[in-house]
């Protein structure tokens, strides 16, 4: 996945492997000859590709080998398929689950990237693991109940979200659940097994087998509900005694289990392996709920004193973790990534004058003492983050906390929410252990920061996703009401609310929030950047330019002056630029802001001195995570002038990037000052994108369509990637009339697919109605693209290419409607702007003659 590039954005939600492929592959494994051909063996290169290191397993289905992807430079897992029952692999409803199988995507899940044929046989190309499997853990020692539970809600959130999309597994069992060495757990061989020939009646493990399986009876997600329940039993107790015995020689249930801390624990497991498919819980989108509300009734149990403790390996949750520092959001937002979504649930408090009035509000022997000294670097760590946006001086002052006092939970919460963000990781396994380890102390803060807890908890695993979304989106909009009810003049639970309904779609309420919380102190950055984000998110935008002179006059820190000039760029206002120099002669050193301000001076035409400013950052940097931003961001800078060559030279590849997007943005760098690229060229780019969800909609775009209705075959039909294949197939083919509707449909969709595409999109539509004779419906659609982008960050890869060819349209919409003086002002502010680009680019020189031409016409014209 691309960290903070949009061109990574459909991953997400979209599948890893080209719609399609693993049917072909099916087909063609059932005409292959019976005898087997050449095997793979280490050492091996597959299609000059794929560098096999050394055997590391073998399975049901195939021989699984550590490879090196030559291409993408990355270890894989590569996993040669042996052939199994031919008419299985002609079954079409084997076919069809193959391809949904291939189409999950979730951090619990393997991940599979590709498939492929060669002469010696077929294989997958599967994420590569390190740890062990959560049978080789259960043969050394049994796990403590939290950890049992853990390991039991991560399988759980991944077989539910296969389960929404229809999936079962059908042999879950600890061979078949990794226990990676970061901490997270996956499921492996999800389906695929029972599509690659193994047949359904030999697809379960009899211990973990529900009767109906045995039976031969219709299997569905209670079938996997049952395995899971086995094996959360093994993980807790040990194999049930009758595990191995048939179903018609098992006792009708299973004993039920006594989990000390955790009563419900024993029901739950119960339920899951009642013999009656009928009496287990639907499907695991129901085990999971119940499993959070275990998880938290442990946590709650271990944080109570004992004179035991359980070891238990701590690893780290896959979780999206992360803090909404107001400030550090909107520079998020405006540098690209996708600001970190979870807020520290401690850091805004109504912090206590002195330590004694922390304890003084816990309740009673569950307050344990706080050092003073440590809570002193705990408040100013607050401050520096708070009103200063300083998060490395927070983070130094949070370990300091932390040092003196472990037990701190605000420091840990408060540290946990600073690394999220200053790594720009959701993932980052550090935030998630100090997370972690302030739940389990959760019971130590007061009254309202333990609701405040529960809530942040809550909407963590509500976003997450997979078990019932719309009852997590009610009980978090009820909790969040119910703390603006009880504490309606605190700044931190005004702001908290206003999170989450921010979160789930209540955008008018939380504006209304997070201004009352402003009120309360007009100085806190944080609150300022969250309101001017959904000030602009509802088009409020005159509002939202209030905010930001307000905040910046009350605090004028370099944060607050950037996000000023970045407002006023993007309204083309003439004092952006001079607003922009004062936010950069506020920052002591160059970090966050100085990228802040550099954009705003890109965006208001001075894209040099943004450039400078950027390298400047790069160099000089206050902290490494700024200087690696910087060094993103310099190339587009000058593909921003037309210095395409030059921006290709410097081109680095984001860090945790995703190959498809980054393909894409590959692309469309080679595409900047060209209509189009020749297919040709195109297509060693764009066919690295083929996990795009856009894959078909670019090959049409620069003309490979053959290509494009191969791609486009297997997508869903009205989808919007398939509609957007569609839309730019009949713009090519110059039925433009055919082609706005779709067009417009796509641009008012929002879809969260299109989001890589928005520029290219707008462009095509003004194009399309232009060359319909209709040019003021084409400036209209290209005066709205800029409003869109007023809502997005520094400009991404697809702006950048697609800008520039929305210039020229609307110059020559403005010249066919006879308003000539603003087609030349047009063309003047892209010249000026690319006054040093390559002198070759197409839409330079289409550029620089449309000019002279209507300087020409100006002259000849009767005076």
């Amino acid at each position: 996945m691309v960290d903070g590039d949009e061109q990574g954005a459909p991953q997400a939600g979209g599948p890893r492997v080209r719609p399609g492929a693993i049917t072909s592959l099916l087909e063609q494994l059932a005409r292959a000859p019976d005898e087997d051909g050449p095997r793979f063996a280490a050492g091996d290169v597959i299609g000059s590709r794929f560098e096999l290191v050394r055997e590391i397993g073998r399975g049901g289905f195939g021989v699984v080998f550590e490879a090196r992807d030559r291409q993408l430079d990355r270890a894989v897992a590569f996993k040669a398929i042996r052939r199994g029952e031919r008419h299985a692999l002609r079954e079409r409803l084997l076919r069809g689950e193959a391809e949904a199988v291939a189409r999950l995507s979730h951090p619990n899940l393997v991940a599979l990237h590709d498939v492929g044929q060669c002469d010696r046989g077929s294989y997958l190309i599967l994420e590569l693991l390190r740890g062990r499997t959560l049978g080789d853990a259960l043969a050394e020692e049994r796990l403590s109940p939290a950890e049992a539970v853990r390991v039991a809600l991560e399988i759980a959130k991944g077989v539910a979200h296969a389960h929404a999309h229809g999936v079962v597994h059908r042999d879950l069992k600890p061979a078949n659940v990794f226990l990676c060495d970061d901490g997270q757990v996956k499921v492996l061989d999800f389906g695929l097994a029972h599509a690659f020939g193994r047949p359904r009646t030999d697809g379960g493990t009899p211990a973990y087998m529900a009767p109906e399986q045995e039976e031969g009876a219709p299997e569905d997600e209670r079938t996997d509900v049952f395995a899971l329940g086995a094996i959360l039993h093994e993980m807790l107790a040990g194999p049930r005694p009758d595990a191995e015995l048939g179903s018609g020689r098992r006792r009708a249930r299973a004993p039920a289990l006594d989990v000390p801390g955790a009563p419900a624990l024993g029901r739950l497991v119960a339920r899951m392996l009642e013999p009656r498919a009928s009496a287990r819980p639907r499907d695991a989108t129901e085990v999971v709920p119940e499993l959070l509300a275990i998880e938290a009734e442990l946590m709650r149990s271990r944080a109570a004193p004992s004179p035991t403790r359980v070891r238990t390996r701590r690893g780290s949750l896959t979780a999206l973790v992360a803090g909404a520092v107001a400030g550090v959001a909107l520079v998020a937002w405006i540098l690209g990534r996708a600001p970190s979504w979870r807020v520290s649930s401690l850091a805004l408090w109504s912090v206590p004058g002195a330590p004694g009035a922390l304890r003084a509000a816990d309740d009673g022997e569950a307050a344990a003492s706080v050092s003073v000294e440590a809570y002193g670097h705990f408040v100013r760590g607050v401050e520096l983050r708070l009103h200063a946006c300083d998060l490395h001086g927070a983070e130094q002052e949070q370990r300091r906390a932390i040092a003196l006092d472990p037990g701190l939970a605000a420091a840990r919460m408060e540290l946990g929410t600073i690394l999220a963000n200053v790594r720009g990781n959701d993932f980052d396994p550090e935030a998630d252990a100090q997370f972690r380890a302030a739940y389990a102390l959760a019971d130590r803060m007061p009254e309202k920061e333990r609701a405040i807890v529960r809530l942040d908890r809550y909407v963590t695993e509500g976003q997450m996703g997979a078990a019932a979304p719309g009852t997590y989106r009610a009980e978090a909009l009820r909790l969040a009401e119910e703390l603006v009810r009880r504490y309606p003049l605190d700044g931190f639970a005004l702001f908290y609310a206003a999170y989450v309904y921010g979160r789930f779609g209540g955008r008018e309420r939380a504006v209304e929030l997070y201004d009352r919380a402003l009120v309360l102190d007009p100085g806190q950055c944080w609150v300022a950047g969250r309101l001017i984000g959904a000030l602009r998110d509802a088009g409020r935008w005159d509002e939202a330019m209030e905010v930001a002179r307000r905040a910046a006059s009350v605090n004028p820190i370099a944060e607050n002056v950037g996000t000023l000039a970045l407002l006023q760029a993007r309204e083309h206002r003439t004092e952006a630029v001079e607003t922009a120099r004062q936010a950069l002669r506020a920052e002591r050193e160059p970090g966050e802001a100085a990228l802040v301000s550099a954009c705003a001076l890109g965006l208001a035409g001075h894209v040099e001195e943004a450039e400078e400013t950027f390298r400047r950052v790069e160099a000089r940097g206050a902290t490494e995570e700024a200087r690696a931003r910087a060094r993103q961001r310099v190339p587009v800078a000058l593909a921003e002038q037309g210095r395409v060559a030059d921006a290709l030279r410097g081109w680095r590849e984001p860090p945790r990037s995703w190959p498809g997007g980054i393909a894409l943005a590959r692309a469309r760098v080679r595409a900047v000052g060209r209509p189009r690229l020749d297919a040709k060229e195109a297509l060693p780019y764009v066919a690295a994108a083929s996990d795009h969800l856009l894959y078909a909609g670019e090959l049409a775009f620069h003309g490979d369509e053959r290509a494009a209705r191969r791609a486009a075959a297997a997508l869903e039909e009205g989808s919007a990637p398939e509609t957007y294949h569609r839309a730019i197939a009949l713009a090519n083919a110059g039925r433009h009339e055919q082609a706005i509707p779709l067009l417009r449909s796509l641009v008012a969709s929002a879809d969260y697919a299109l989001v890589p595409a928005l520029w290219q999109l707008h462009y095509l539509l003004g194009e399309s109605l232009l060359e319909d004779g209709r040019p003021a419906e084409a400036l209209e659609a290209l005066r709205r693209i800029e409003w869109s982008a007023m809502k997005s960050d520094c400009p991404s890869w697809d702006q950048v290419a697609n800008y520039p060819r929305a210039q020229l349209v609307r110059a020559r919409a403005y010249e066919a409607l006879g308003r000539c003086d603003d087609a030349a002002a047009e063309l003047d502010r892209l010249l000026a702007r690319w006054r040093r680009a390559d002198p070759d680019l197409p839409l330079v020189v289409e550029a620089r003659a449309m000019r002279a031409r209507l300087a020409g016409a100006r002259e000849a014209a009767p005076r």
